[in-house]
């Protein structure tokens, strides 16, 4: 059944395509989505990615179970060794994410990925979906700064945040939506479901000690703390 939705669609399209992933003219776009997705946002990506002067490539994999939930199919594995971006929209499975052909692209070919698995139109058009980036981004590198000159953090907010960890000698990752970078990749998860954080954006921040990952999500009242 046809619908209008995809009208809602297109600011968050026009978003990622033109300043997230600042996709130019002639780059190769590839859009994957499973049969749960949402179809209005793959169409909006890709009549924005047109509208830029790029390509696109719209691609339908299956909904994958639990036990193959990380691997896309063959033929979008070959594909996307043309790609100059990757967009990933499964929603049944976080494969357009998580699939290992994606960061050995990102490093071997420069590919820059954004992903978005999980995700229905509702979250892609409301709440955190229409925050300023660029203050996000700013808020990271605020962070960023801080963790490069510490070697433990703590963090707790009257939200929930609570976490306590050290610090290994790994340069820290800002995750704010932004991918512009050859290589680069973003996660664009701007709105969390829980009752404490529902309808608000937020940015993560990793850094890589010598045996293990250290992660937060800092919930805005953190990050208005932090000087």
């Amino acid at each position: 059944m046809e619908t209008n939705r995809v009208i809602d669609a297109i600011k968050s399209a026009e978003l990622i395509v033109k300043k997230l992933l600042s996709i130019k003219p002639g780059e190769e776009v590839v859009i994957v989505g499973d049969p749960e997705t949402d179809i209005e946002m793959m169409q909006a990506l890709a009549g924005v990615v047109q509208s830029v002067g790029a390509e696109y490539t719209m691609a339908i994999m299956p909904s994958r179970p639990t036990e193959n939930s990380l691997s896309m199919t063959k033929f979008i594995d070959k594909g996307l060794e043309a790609a100059d971006v990757f967009i990933g929209l499964t929603a049944a499975s976080g494969a357009a994410c998580y699939s290992e052909v994606l960061r050995k692209l990102c490093n071997e070919t420069g590919m820059r990925k954004c992903s978005m698995v999980l995700r229905n139109l509702d979250i892609w058009t409301k709440g955190g979906a229409i925050a300023d980036y660029d203050e996000l981004m700013k808020v990271g590198i605020r962070l960023r700064d801080v963790w490069t000159k510490g070697e433990e953090i703590s963090l707790s907010s009257p939200k929930g945040t609570d976490l306590k960890a050290k610090l290994g000698q790994g340069y820290p990752f800002i995750e704010a939506g932004f991918a512009t970078e050859p290589g680069s990749s973003s996660a664009w998860k701007p709105v969390r479901t829980s009752r404490a954080t529902e309808n608000r954006p937020w940015a993560a921040l990793w850094r890589l000690p010598s045996d293990a990952w250290c992660s937060t999500r800092c919930f805005p009242e953190v990050w208005r703390s932090i000087t």
